[in-house]
């Protein structure tokens, strides 16, 4: 029930083509263990154990016991076709600098409480930085279409930053991970649903054609969330539904 075939270590491998780069993986497993050579390593399902999606994940987790320095990336393995990646299609992120700026801003207002001279300064103190590594070309923009929020339709979602773990590349409070985002123009309750989340490095991917969320927890702990709507709030909230923990 995953597929993908070799565990990839410390960094992104890109799969290139004309549609762009799609991230080769599935899921990643972040966890500051500060390992410099691989490690026998036994995964734990601390979490969740009454669902099929949890038995799954730990199933495809237990063919990759050797385990190199973070942060680590699982694929999924062919045994396990209920899994898949969710595909990126690469942008060229000086054309979407209107998009980037209402983004960032996004991240330091997250409940939308800043005013406009406010959300102002919030860009300028990064903008010089941002527009230096976009010209570096190491900050990245792609987009996918997947139902983000589980309502029964797709949005167009884009991904925006450096690298999937904070704690690489962080630099003046700012950490430049991988952040989601759908464009108010485009769907205004997802945005705003997503915009809670726009400072929490998340992995999407598909199971049995609902998509999920791979997220970092607390030491060696990771967890697989599922939106869940709340309606009273028109929000959107991810459920911690799995969560892993490596033994040593």
């Amino acid at each position: 029930m995953l597929h993908g075939i070799k565990l990839l270590k410390r960094s992104l491998i890109l799969s290139h083509s004309r549609h762009g780069f799609r991230l080769w993986c599935g899921v990643f497993i972040g966890s500051f263990l500060g390992l410099q050579n691989a490690m026998a390593a036994e995964f734990q399902l601390v979490k969740g154990n009454q669902f099929e999606l949890c038995q799954d994940y730990k199933q495809n987790l237990d063919y990759y016991p050797e385990l190199e320095e973070t942060p680590m990336y699982i694929p999924f393995h062919l045994d396990f076709s209920d899994f898949r990646e969710v595909e990126w299609v690469d942008l060229v992120p000086g054309e979407y600098l209107e998009e980037i700026k209402i983004h960032v801003q996004d991240q330091w207002d997250l409940r939308g409480r800043l005013t406009e001279e406010e959300r102002f300064v919030q860009w300028e103190k990064r903008k010089d930085k941002i527009l230096q590594k976009l010209a570096e070309g190491t900050l990245r923009l792609g987009k996918a279409s997947f139902d983000a929020n589980h309502d029964g339709n797709r949005e167009t979602v884009y991904r925006f930053g450096q690298h999937i773990w904070p704690s690489l590349y962080k630099e003046d409070g700012f950490t430049f991970a991988w952040s989601l985002f759908v464009r108010p123009a485009d769907d205004e309750r997802a945005s705003q649903q997503l915009r809670a989340y726009s400072r929490t490095p998340l992995i999407p991917f598909y199971y049995k054609g609902r998509v999920f969320y791979l997220g970092g927890g607390g030491g060696y702990e990771f967890e697989i969330l599922e939106p869940n709507e709340l309606s009273t709030l028109n929000k959107v909230h991810l459920r911690n539904v799995c969560m892993f923990k490596i033994i040593k």
